[in-house]
């Protein structure tokens, strides 16, 4: 189904659940046995926040995050079951790669390993267009993150600039189930962004010299879900002058 149609067009949408929490009891079931937390999972995760004070959570969960999102590459092998189930967690440590539902779930063991709460999340993305309610089924959603409720923090193990965000995050998705590690399912329908959740913003100041020629400084900032580009443009520290160059000539071009 293309981008949104299920919006404009009629569709067809079968299942064999009754219920989310159907769903909910099935998904369980699945993936239970490969999140269990194994000694090589106790010691990555406290390898990864062994410079973090214990009882500074936000960090530990940051620490954890950024070692899923550098260390562990994106690479999906969604074959047969595997298109639903995650590989067992200690496989895809000692991989080092795994998709979307992979790096959610070591993430998962990791921060259990060290006492902290989270849920896999199954995501339906914006660009598929939104549907109804109504039947449950696991065939709806395309993307998989991992949610923890203690800090409402939406963790995204694939992005390809490690940042942690807030549950605003949440906008950019049109509807998903949380719960994936625990049998009650809740499925929340997702606002748009605001305008005010995006800013682009900048400052020049300019300064005339007596021998004609000018002293310029320029300041720019953003926020918002559309600057995980910006991050990956200016990423490689070797290039971010060039880049900066580039991005002021054509933004004096089209000024």
């Amino acid at each position: 189904m293309d981008a949104r149609y299920s919006e404009v067009l009629a569709y067809v949408h079968v299942s064999t659940y009754k219920t989310w929490d159907d769903v909910g009891r099935f998904y369980w079931g699945l993936v239970k046995d490969q999140l269990r937390v194994t000694d090589d999972i106790r010691a990555v995760a406290q390898e990864a926040v062994k410079d973090v004070p214990e009882d500074d959570e936000a960090a530990r969960i940051r620490a954890v995050y950024d070692f899923v999102v550098s260390r562990t590459r994106y690479v999906a092998l969604e074959f047969g079951i595997n298109s639903f189930k995650p590989y067992p967690v200690e496989t895809i440590l000692a991989r080092r790669f795994g998709d979307c539902k992979d790096k959610a779930s070591l993430m998962h063991a990791m921060l259990e390993s060290l006492g902290i709460d989270s849920r896999l999340t199954l995501l339906r993305m914006k660009r598929l267009g939104g549907i109804d309610g109504a039947p449950a089924s696991l065939a709806v959603f395309n993307h998989a993150i991992l949610y923890v409720p203690g800090h409402k923090l939406f963790l995204d193990g694939t992005a390809r600039v490690p940042r942690v965000r807030r549950a605003a995050w949440r906008r950019s998705r049109r509807r998903s189930a949380g719960g994936g590690a625990r049998r009650r399912v809740e499925v929340l329908p997702h606002p748009d962004a605001i305008p005010a959740d995006n800013l682009d913003e900048t400052s020049i100041a300019a300064k005339l010299l007596p021998d004609g020629s000018a002293k310029v400084q320029v300041k720019a900032s953003a926020r918002g879900s559309w600057t995980a580009e910006l991050r990956r443009v200016f990423e490689p520290a070797d290039e971010r002058r060039a880049r900066a160059e580039e991005h002021l000539a054509r933004a004096a071009f089209r000024t």
